[in-house]
C-alpha cells in the first residue's frame, strides 16, 4: 500500500473513532429511553438494507440502502449509537456480503461515521434553532452535508490507489443528478420510517425492506444504462486517440 493511501485510510479511521468520542455529549439532548433491544433493532435493519446496494457505472463505488436506516437512526438514537450502529453495519456487510478484507472494510465502515458525524452535528444545530422553518432548512442539510464527506471521502481513496485525479473519480462516481437525489429520496424514506415507526412499532422494518427493494431494481437499470453510456464514450475516445495518433 502507498505511504499517502496508508495514511489517508488509517487517517480517516482515526477520524471516525474521534467523531464517535465527540458526540457523546449530544447523548442527553435526546429524552428517548436506548436499550439493547432498540440498538439491535435498528443494527439489524442496518445490516439487512445493506444487503441492498449497487455498484455505481465505473464500479469503484456504491449506493447502498442502508443510507435510509442510517440517516434515520438520528432521529431515534443517541448520536454516538447512531454512529456506531452505521459504522458496525457497513464493516461487517463488508467483511459478511461483499468479502472484502478487513482494512477496506474498516476504511468503509470509518468514513461512513465520519459522514454520520458531520451529518448529527448539522442535526443537533437544527434543533437549537427557535424559528420552525429555520428548523426545517437546517434539517434539509443533513443529506447534502453526508453526501458531500461520503462521497468525498470515498473518491479520495478510489483516488490515492488508482492514481487518477479527484475530481474525475468523483464524477464518473458520483457526480451526477441522479446519484445525488437517491441521496436525498433516501434520507426522505429514513425520516418518513422514523415516524411510522413511532406509530406503528418494529414491524415497519419490515415494509421498509420491501420498499429497499424496489428502489434496488430500479437504480439497477439506470446504472445498467450510464455504464453503457460511459463504455460507449470510452471507446469513442480511444478511438479518436488511435486515429490522431496514425495520421
Amino acid at each position: 500500500m502507498k505511504p499517502t493511501l496508508a495514511i489517508y485510510v488509517w487517517g480517516t479511521i482515526a477520524a471516525a473513532l474521534g467523531g464517535v468520542i465527540s458526540t457523546w455529549g449530544q447523548a442527553a439532548a435526546l429524552p428517548s429511553v436506548v436499550t439493547g433491544g432498540l440498538i439491535a433493532y435498528w443494527l439489524f435493519l442496518s445490516l439487512a438494507a445493506e444487503c441492498f446496494w449497487l455498484e455505481t457505472p465505473s464500479g469503484n463505488g456504491m449506493v447502498s440502502m442502508s443510507l435510509a436506516v442510517n440517516l434515520g437512526s438520528l432521529f431515534v438514537l443517541p448520536a454516538p449509537w447512531a454512529l456506531l450502529v452505521a459504522g458496525t453495519s457497513v464493516f461487517v456487510a463488508d467483511l459478511a456480503l461483499h468479502r472484502r478484507p478487513w482494512l477496506k472494510a474498516a476504511f468503509n465502515g470509518g468514513q461512513t461515521t465520519v459522514a454520520m458525524t458531520f451529518a448529527s452535528w448539522v442535526l443537533q444545530g437544527s434543533t437549537e434553532g427557535a424559528d420552525p422553518i429555520l428548523w426545517d432548512a437546517r434539517v434539509l442539510l443533513v443529506p447534502a452535508v453526508f453526501f458531500v464527506f461520503n462521497t468525498g471521502l470515498v473518491s479520495g481513496v478510489i483516488s490515492l490507489d488508482s492514481g487518477d485525479r479527484f475530481f474525475r473519480v468523483w464524477k464518473e462516481n458520483y457526480g451526477h443528478l441522479y446519484h445525488a437525489l437517491s441521496t436525498i429520496v433516501l434520507f426522505v424514506i429514513g425520516v418518513s420510517f422514523v415516524t411510522t415507526y413511532h406509530e406503528f412499532g418494529y414491524l415497519t422494518g419490515l415494509a421498509y425492506l420491501l420498499v429497499f427493494l424496489f428502489i434496488r431494481d430500479a437504480y439497477h437499470r439506470y446504472v445498467g444504462e450510464r455504464r453503457a453510456r460511459l463504455e460507449k464514450e470510452r471507446t469513442e475516445i480511444r478511438e479518436e486517440e488511435t486515429k490522431s495518433e496514425a495520421a
